[in-house]
């Protein structure tokens, strides 16, 4: 069975920032890179790597961009024939500005991402998941294309998950039917802010319900995860923080990638932990997802024994 993940595909250009410049002035920056990037692109090759059965449904251009935007899927041979190529507007791109602290601002311009059109035939056959990048419900024919691939893709008897962003949450008031559509929501604070009052702890407990897993992504601080019945604060991997692009991605991808090969949502959590902590101890996004190999490494030196032989036992 496969995954099918929704989502942009950017060429993103990598600037490593001493400091921002006041407006009007000049500064120097100490590297820039140019790279695969936009959250589908990154969060469907962290799930190739860990599971090798994903299925990206993205849009870029005909042009030279489109080759780098797409170069890290095909280095993890990813299933591209959903990947749509438009002919009149050029492949998405994003300015990635990374500070001292790691944190990442990004500039971004849609392109032929904004232009995604539904996939010609079944293309739910011989998936059980489809997991949507929160850009991809933005605006245009790409929200709708992704909107009506999400509920199909219910129809047809299949889980979804959603990672929010904070423009889905200014522009869509009248979420909620959204929302109720998927198995499992991750959110970062800040749009845990937006969606609902109070600390993280309290937003996952007010959204969280029986039916719908919500997972808090807090960077530095772990993640809480709730299940409507109870909420679990867990620890993030230990990790020197160079750069956060694709952290989140990375995280969504493996704990998805966890509950596919049957996991509690605590052990997919520990497994997500650890994914992002070598993500954001890395330059870059989409080439800086790690092999399944290397995510057990990882665990195994840190003790996590039972996600390391759990993680072993999938099947290749």
């Amino acid at each position: 069975m496969a995954v099918v993940i929704i989502g942009d595909a950017n060429a993103d250009l990598l600037v490593v920032a001493d400091h921002y410049p006041l407006p009007g002035d000049d500064a120097l920056v100490r590297a820039l890179t140019w790279s695969s990037g936009g959250a589908g692109v990154n969060t469907a090759v962290a799930a190739q790597y860990l599971t090798g059965d994903v299925r990206l449904v993205t849009r870029v251009g005909s042009d030279a961009a489109a080759g780098l935007a797409l170069a890290a899927a095909r280095a993890a041979a990813l299933d591209e024939g959903f990947c749509q190529h438009d002919s009149a507007l050029a492949t998405g791109s994003c300015v990635v500005i990374v500070s001292p602290d790691a944190e990442r601002t990004l500039y971004s311009f849609r392109g032929a991402n904004a232009a995604l059109q539904p996939p010609a035939g079944p293309w739910w056959a011989g998936a059980d998941w489809v997991h949507l990048c929160g850009h991809a419900l933005i605006e245009g024919q790409q929200c709708a294309t992704a909107t009506a691939m999400l509920f199909a893709a219910r129809q047809h008897g299949l889980r979804c998950s959603l990672d929010v962003c904070l423009p889905f949450i200014r522009l869509h008031p009248e979420r909620a039917p959204i929302l109720d559509a998927v198995a499992v929501l991750f959110a970062n604070e800040a749009e845990l802010q937006a969606l609902a009052p109070g600390s993280a702890a309290d937003a996952v407990q007010h959204l969280a319900t029986p039916h719908r897993l919500v997972v808090a992504k807090l960077g530095a601080r772990g993640c809480i995860v709730g299940d409507g019945r109870t909420v679990q604060a867990f620890p993030a991997h230990p990790a020197i923080a160079v750069d956060a692009t694709g952290c989140g991605d990375a995280f969504a991808a493996a704990f998805i990638s966890g509950l596919r090969q049957g996991g509690t949502p605590a052990r997919c959590a520990r497994l997500a932990n650890a994914v992002g902590a070598w993500v954001v101890a890395q330059h870059g996004a989409a080439a800086a997802m790690p092999t399944r190999a290397q995510v057990w490494a990882l665990l195994a030196a840190a003790g996590e024994h039972d996600v390391a032989t759990w993680l072993a036992g999938w099947p290749v």
